[in-house]
C-alpha cells in the first residue's frame, strides 16, 4: 500500500529570532523583520500506513487559497503576494520518498500587511489572521490524489517583538555514566526496586536454571524445618524428646549414597543437603505413623505448619530469578536489601572531580556519613536538594541505579569464560501514585545513566508486590501447587469450571505505602479425553490475574513512623534529663501547651513525651506542635539546616543520625508482638548527648519508653494506611454490586459476588503487630449506610511476608516480566492440550497477564466545592483504543466547562492527589486570545457552548478535550460504497435520507452445519429500526445522528453519519485480516456487501455516512481536530486536545527526615 501525503508547517528554526512563533501545530504568529515578514516552512510528508517508505510522484506547483476570518478584509494584493512569495512556481513532477520541503526562507513584503495608514486589523481590533489552504496533486494507490494542509497566519502589529523563547531542557542535565553499545549479554534482565530506606535488585537469568526435583529454596526451607523439629523445640512433649534422642543416636540410611548408614546426629549436621533432608524426613514420618494419639496430634500440627512454609517458599531458581547480593557497608557481610545510602569514595590527592560523571560512590550500609533520602528528593515534580551533597537529586539517583545494576551484572560472571553480561533490559518499579511527569523523568534518568538499555516501567510497587504472592502460590510442584491454589479459591462457575480468589496487598516500605487489589481467576480448560487418553493425568488450567484497583501514598511509610518515634524519644530525654531549674519562664512551655490544648493548664515537666504521643493525630502534618519543637530544639538541638558553623552543623547532623538509628531499633522492638516497655541504654543516650552541645543534665539512670504511649503514637499513621486499603476494597466491591444490579435489570446473569479472600502485608513496616490490628479493624468497619460484607469476613486470611518482605516487589516484577516475555509460545487452546496418546503427564498452566493492564486502576475526577472529588473515571473502567495506533485509555462523557478544571486522583481515606489542571484564562492569555463569554461560559442548562471531556491514557497521562457543540468525526479513508448496491439499500445526502432494508452485519465464520454466523453492526431502518414511521427522511434524522467530515478542511460541510463498535475481531484469510460485511434481511439469505481490511489485534469501529460509504477504523473514530482555542470558538464541532498542566508540588518538609529541620 502506498503512503498518503500530508502538507505540514514549521518555523524556519527554533527561537524567537526567526520571526515565526508557533502557537499551535497549524497556527503561527509572524513578526516583521528588516527584510520583510518571514513565513513558515512548508513540508510534504508521508503518512505511512504500512511497510517502508513509498516513492510517490508529485506534480508541482502547489496551490493555495487564502481566506480571512468572518468580517475581516484581506488587504489589497496580499493574497496574490502570498501566492507569488510563498509558492515556488516550478512546473515539474518530482518523486518523494520521505519529507520534502516545498517552501523555505520565504519573505512577505511588510507594506502589504502593514501599510503606512496603519496595521491591518480585524473589526474587533484583533491582529489580522488569515487561513491559508495548501494543496498539491500526486499519484497515489487509487490514482490521482491530492494532499492538503491548512495553516493560520497571525500578523503581529509592527514594532512588536516576540518574547524570549522557552528554554529547551539541557541535554547534559542527566548523566550518561557508561556506554552500553558493543557490550555482550545473554538476554538477561534486571529489576530494580530503588527504595527510600533500602533497595533490591533481582536478576532474571534463564541460563542459571537447573532442572532439579525440588527448588533449592524449598529444600532449604525443609532443612530449616527439620533442624527446628529435631532441635527439639521448646514446646516438644517428653515423648518427642525421647524419639529425637533415639533417632540421633541410631543409624540413618542415606538412599542417595548407595544405602550408606551413619548416625542420626551426623545426618542432622548435613541436613542442608537434599539427601540428608530426605532421609530425616522419612524417619520423622515413620515416627508419626507409629506414635500415640497425643504425640501424633502435636506432630501433625508442627508438620502441617512446616510443609505449608516449604510450599509457600517461592521456587526462585525454577522461575529463573535471583535476588542480588550487595556488600552491607564495610561489615564484610552481604545483604539482598542494602540501605539506600551512598558514600562518595576517596579520590587520589583528595581532589573531587568537577565533572559529575567522574564522581564515584559506593553503598555504605548504616554509615552515618552516607547520603540518604535520595529517592524522596528525586521523585518530586521539582527535585529537592539532598543533604550533604553538592550534586542534584537526579544525578545521585542515577549513580544509585548504576550501583544496583552493576551489582546485578557482577552476578552474571562466567568463571569459565571470564565474562560479565551488560544487561540490555532494566525493569524499574515505582510508587503506585507517582505523577506521570515524574515517571517519565525517572525513565529517562535511568536510561541515560545506564547507556540506553531497554527501560521497562510497567509495574508499580503495589502491583509488583501482589504478583510476588501469586508467584509464591505457584509452587515448584505444579500439580500440587495448582490443586492447593484451587482449594484456596472459591468456585464461581461450572462451564468451564472457574474459581476466584481476591487478594488485597498492602506494601508499606520505608517511604511509601503501595496497595493493590487483585482478583485471580483459575479456569479448568482440560478438554474431554479420548479413549486413547484414558490414563492421562493432570489438568490444563488458565490463570488470569486482574487488577481491580490500586492506591497508595508517596510519603506514608516507615520513615514517617521513625520520625515520630525520634521526636518522642527526644521528648522523653528532655523530660528525664532537664534540670529542675531549667523549665522555661518565657512562655515557651505555655506556647507548646496552648498550641496543643488551647487554654488547658501548662503541661508539667516530664510530660512532653506523653504530649507528643497524644497529639500524634492532630499534629500529623507537622509531627509535633511548633511550641514543643522549639523546646526540644533548645534543649537537644538536632536541626542542621541553616547552621553556618561547619563543625556545629556536622555535630548536630551526627546527633540526628544517632537518634534516628535508636528510633529505628526501638520502633521494631516496641512494635513486636507482646512487646513490653523498652529501655534506653546508657551508652546510647550518652553518645547522643556527647555528639553536640546541649542544655540537659547527665544520665542518672535507666530511661524507659512506655509501650502504651508507643501504640498511641503509631496509631494515626497505621490507621490511615489501613483505611486506604479498606476504602479500595469497598469502592471496588460496591461498583461490582452496582454493575450486577444493572445486569439484573437488563435480564443478564450477574457477575460472581466479590469476597475478600486474603490480605497480605509486605514491606519493612509489615512486621508491626499494630499494623495488622489496624488493617483488620478498618476492613471490619461497616459501611456508612450500615451495610456489611464489603470488607473482612470470617473466611478472610491475613498473612505477613517476613522472609522476602523487602524483596517481594522486585521478585514479583521479575516473575511477571518473564511470563509476559514468553506468553504465546505454545497454543493452549488446542483440544489436544499438548497430550499425545495415553501418556501420563503433569498439569499445564497458561498464565495470562492482560487483565493487569486492561483497565483504569483508580478513580479520577474534578475537585468541586469544599475540596470534594467528583469521580468521572472509575477504577475498573476498561481501556479502549484511543486512536489507530492502538494507544489504550479511557474517556469521560462531555461536561460543562468551568473556568478551571482541577483533576484529582482519589486515593481513599478522604485524600486525593492533584493530577492535572486546565485554566482557561491562562491558556487563552498564552495564545493571545480573548474567549467570548457566550461561547465559553453560556447560561447554565442552555445546552450550548464549549464542553470538555477528560482523556486518560494507560500511562495515566491526563488530557482535556474541548469542543464547541457536538463533536464532529473525521472519517476519511477507503470504504465500501453501499448506495444502490442491493435493491432497497439507498442513500441520498441531499435530503438527507436513507433506506437500510436489513441488518448490516459482519461474518464471524461458519457453524458446524456450514451456516454463516453473523453479528450485527448497524440495524435496519424502517418501523423495526430507530425510525418509527418508515419514511426515508425521518429514518435519516434518527438513523444518522453524528456529523462526519472526510477531511479537516474548515469549509467542508458536515455529513450525517452513524458509528458503531464492531464487537468481534476480524477474520484471517491468507495472513491478512478483514471484516466481511453482509446485509441480513431476515430471509436466511444474507447478501455479501464487501470486505474491508483491519488490524489483527485492534478493536474496531464502523462508520456509515449519508452517501452510503461504510468504513472501518481502528480504535475510536477520531475527531476533526482544532489547533487552538480560537479554532474551537470559530469552528463548532472541532475538538482541541491538550495535555493538562502538571500539578503544583505539595512536598511536606515536616515529613522529610533529611530536611535538616528536625
Amino acid at each position: 500500500m502506498s503512503a498518503a501525503l500530508n502538507i505540514t508547517f514549521r518555523a524556519p528554526h527554533t527561537g524567537a529570532d526567526s520571526g515565526v512563533v508557533p502557537l499551535g501545530r497549524k497556527h503561527f504568529r509572524l513578526y516583521a523583520g528588516p527584510d520583510g515578514i518571514p513565513l513558515p516552512e512548508v513540508v510534504l510528508e508521508q503518512d505511512q500506513e504500512g511497510g517502508g517508505p513509498a516513492v510517490v510522484t508529485v506534480h508541482l506547483p502547489a496551490r493555495i487559497e487564502v481566506r480571512a476570518e468572518s468580517g475581516s478584509l484581506i488587504p489589497a494584493q496580499l493574497a496574490y503576494a502570498l501566492q507569488a512569495c510563498w509558492v515556488p512556481q516550478e512546473f515539474a513532477p518530482i518523486t518523494v520518498d520521505g519529507p520534502r520541503t516545498l517552501s523555505a526562507e520565504a519573505l512577505l513584503p511588510t507594506s502589504l500587511v502593514h501599510p503606512d495608514t496603519g496595521p491591518a486589523v480585524a473589526p474587533d481590533g484583533e491582529p489580522l489572521r488569515l487561513d491559508v489552504y495548501w494543496s498539491v496533486d500526486y499519484a497515489g494507490s487509487q490514482g490521482a490524489e491530492t494532499a492538503h494542509g491548512a495553516v493560520m497566519l497571525e500578523f503581529a502589529p509592527p514594532g512588536e517583538r516576540p518574547g524570549p523563547a522557552p528554554q529547551a531542557p539541557q541535554e547534559d542535565d542527566l548523566l550518561r555514566l557508561r556506554e552500553l553499545a558493543g557490550t555482550g549479554h545473554q538476554h538477561e534482565f534486571v529489576v530494580v526496586d530503588f527504595g527510600t530506606t533500602a533497595s533490591t535488585a533481582t536478576l532474571h537469568d534463564e541460563k542459571k536454571v537447573k532442572q532439579r526435583l525440588v527448588d533449592p529454596a524449598q529444600v532449604a526451607a525443609l532443612s530449616a524445618m527439620l533442624a527446628d523439629l529435631l532441635g527439639p523445640p521448646a514446646d516438644a512433649p517428653p515423648e518427642w524428646r525421647d524419639e529425637v534422642r533415639a533417632l540421633l543416636a541410631g543409624t540413618v540410611t542415606l538412599p542417595r549414597e548407595d544405602g550408606t548408614g551413619t548416625t542420626g546426629s551426623t545426618v542432622l549436621a548435613r541436613v542442608a543437603e537434599p539427601g540428608a533432608a530426605d532421609a530425616l524426613m522419612l524417619r520423622v514420618e515413620s515416627i508419626r505413623q507409629q506414635a500415640g494419639p497425643e504425640l501424633r496430634r502435636w506432630l501433625n500440627r508442627r508438620l502441617h505448619a512446616g510443609y505449608a512454609a516449604v510450599i509457600g517458599t517461592p521456587p526462585l531458581e525454577r522461575h529463573g530469578v535471583r535476588p542480588v547480593g550487595f556488600p552491607d557497608g564495610h561489615t564484610g557481610r552481604r545483604t539482598h536489601a542494602p540501605a539506600s545510602s551512598m558514600l562518595e569514595v576517596d579520590y587520589p590527592g583528595g581532589a573531587v572531580p568537577e565533572d559529575p560523571r567522574a564522581r564515584r560512590f559506593e553503598l555504605c550500609g548504616d554509615d552515618t556519613r552516607g547520603l540518604t533520602g535520595i529517592k524522596r528528593a528525586a521523585l518530586q515534580l521539582k527535585p529537592e536538594p539532598v543533604a550533604g551533597s553538592d550534586l542534584s537529586a537526579d544525578h545521585l539517583a542515577q549513580h544509585m541505579y548504576w550501583l544496583l545494576v552493576e551489582g546485578a551484572e557482577e552476578a552474571t560472571y562466567n568463571e569459565a569464560l571470564g565474562t560479565i553480561s551488560r544487561v540490555p533490559t532494566v525493569v524499574v518499579t515505582y510508587p503506585t501514585t507517582i505523577l506521570p511527569e515524574v515517571k517519565d523523568r525517572l525513565k529517562e534518568l535511568v536510561g541515560r545513566a545506564l547507556g540506553g538499555p531497554m527501560t521497562v516501567m510497567d509495574y508499580d510497587e503495589g502491583l509488583a508486590a501482589g504478583l510476588y504472592f501469586l508467584m509464591r502460590d505457584l509452587t515448584d510442584d505444579l500439580n500440587a501447587g495448582l490443586e492447593a491454589l484451587r482449594a484456596r479459591c472459591r468456585r464461581v462457575g461450572d462451564d468451564p469450571p472457574t474459581w476466584h480468589r481476591i487478594m488485597l496487598v498492602i506494601d508499606i516500605g520505608g517511604g511509601t505505602t503501595d496497595i493493590a487489589l487483585l482478583r485471580l481467576t483459575l479456569v479448568d480448560q482440560t478438554p474431554e479425553l479420548t479413549e486413547e487418553q484414558e490414563f492421562v493425568a493432570g489438568r490444563n488450567y488458565r490463570l488470569e490475574p486482574e487488577l481491580l484497583g490500586s492506591t497508595g501514598h508517596e510519603r506514608l511509610g516507615g520513615d514517617l513512623l521513625t520520625l515520630q518515634v525520634l521526636y518522642w524519644i527526644k521528648a522523653r530525654l528532655v523530660d528525664e534529663l532537664r534540670s529542675p531549674g531549667q523549665e522555661p519562664d518565657d512562655g515557651a512551655q505555655e506556647q507548646a501547651d496552648a498550641s496543643a490544648a488551647g487554654a488547658a493548664p501548662r503541661v508539667e515537666r516530664r510530660a512532653l513525651a506523653e504530649a507528643v504521643a497524644e497529639q500524634a493525630a492532630d499534629q500529623l502534618d507537622t509531627i509535633v506542635s511548633d511550641g514543643i519543637r522549639q523546646i526540644l530544639s533548645d534543649c537537644l538541638p538536632t536541626d542542621w539546616a541553616g547552621v553556618v558553623d561547619q563543625a556545629e552543623r556536622e555535630a548536630r547532623y551526627t546527633r540526628f543520625r544517632l537518634l534516628w538509628r535508636l528510633a529505628e531499633r526501638k520502633k521494631r522492638e516496641l512494635g513486636a508482638p507482646g512487646a513490653a516497655d523498652a529501655v534506653l541504654k546508657h551508652e546510647d543516650v550518652d553518645a547522643i548527648l556527647r555528639a553536640a552541645p546541649h542544655t540537659l543534665g547527665a544520665v542518672r539512670g535507666p530511661i524507659t519508653l512506655d509501650a502504651g504511649e508507643f501504640r498511641t503514637l503509631m496509631r494515626p499513621v497505621l490507621r490511615r494506611a489501613a483505611k486506604l486499603g479498606a476504602d479500595l476494597v469497598r469502592g471496588s466491591f460496591r461498583r461490582i454490586h452496582e454493575e450486577n444490579a444493572l445486569r439484573v435489570e437488563r435480564g443478564l446473569d450477574p457477575l460472581p459476588e466479590p469476597v475478600l479472600d486474603q490480605v497480605v502485608l509486605s514491606g519493612r513496616t509489615s512486621s508491626l503487630e499494630q499494623l495488622q490490628e489496624q488493617v483488620v479493624a478498618a476492613l471490619r468497619q461497616d459501611e456508612a449506610d450500615g451495610r456489611t460484607g464489603l470488607g473482612w469476613h470470617e473466611a478472610t486470611e491475613l498473612s505477613v511476608e517476613r522472609e522476602f518482605a523487602k524483596q517481594a516487589t522486585s521478585l514479583g516484577a521479575a516473575w511477571a516480566h518473564s511470563v509476559r516475555n514468553r506468553a504465546g509460545q505454545i497454543e493452549h487452546n488446542d483440544n489436544r492440550s499438548g497430550r499425545t496418546g495415553g501418556s501420563v503427564r503433569m498439569s499445564d498452566l497458561d498464565i495470562r497477564l492482560q487483565g493487569l493492564f486492561s483497565s483504569l486502576p483508580c478513580d479520577f475526577g474534578p475537585v468541586g466545592q469544599m475540596g470534594r472529588v467528583n469521580p468521572l473515571l472509575w477504577a475498573g473502567d476498561p481501556f479502549i483504543e484511543l486512536d489507530s495506533s492502538g494507544r489504550l485509555g479511557v474517556r469521560t462523557g462531555w461536561n460543562p466547562l468551568s473556568r478551571v478544571v482541577e483533576l484529582h486522583r482519589d486515593i481513599g481515606s478522604g485524600d486525593s492527589i492533584q493530577w492535572g489542571v486546565f485554566d482557561l484564562a491562562l491558556t487563552a492569555k498564552a495564545e493571545n486570545f480573548t474567549p467570548l463569554e457566550s461561547v465559553w461560559r453560556p447560561p447554565s442548562g442552555s445546552g450550548r457552548g464549549v464542553r470538555y471531556r477528560i482523556e486518560m491514557d494507560h500511562r495515566l497521562v491526563a488530557s482535556i478535550l474541548l469542543c464547541n457543540g457536538p463533536a464532529h468525526l473525521l472519517v476519511g479513508g477507503l470504504g465500501l460504497e453501499l448506495d444502490g448496491l442491493v435493491p432497497g439499500l439507498s442513500f441520498d445526502p441531499e435530503l438527507p435520507g436513507c433506506s437500510v432494508p436489513g441488518r448490516i452485519c459482519v461474518a464471524t465464520g461458519v457453524d458446524e452445519d456450514g451456516v454463516r454466523r453473523l453479528v450485527e453492526v448497524f440495524p435496519a431502518t424502517g418501523p423495526s429500526g430507530p425510525a418509527g414511521d418508515g419514511s426515508e427522511q425521518a429514518a435519516a434524522a434518527g438513523y444518522l445522528p453524528e456529523s462526519f467530515h472526510d477531511t479537516a478542511d474548515a469549509d467542508e460541510l458536515p455529513l450525517p453519519g452513524r458509528v458503531a463498535a464492531i464487537p468481534v475481531p476480524p477474520l484471517e484469510a491468507n495472513h491478512t485480516y478483514t471484516y466481511e460485511f453482509h446485509l441480513d434481511r431476515g430471509d436466511g439469505d444474507p447478501v455479501f456487501l464487501g470486505r474491508l481490511s483491519a488490524a489483527q489485534q485492534g478493536r474496531h469501529h464502523a462508520t456509515l455516512d449519508a452517501r452510503g460509504r461504510l468504513r472501518v477504523h481502528r480504535g475510536v473514530v477520531p475527531y476533526v481536530p482544532a489547533e487552538t482555542l480560537r479554532e474551537v470558538q470559530r469552528y463548532p464541532g472541532r475538538v482541541l486536545g491538550r495535555r493538562m498542566d502538571p500539578p503544583l508540588s505539595d512536598f511536606n518538609h515536616h515529613w522529610d527526615p533529611n530536611s535538616g529541620r528536625h
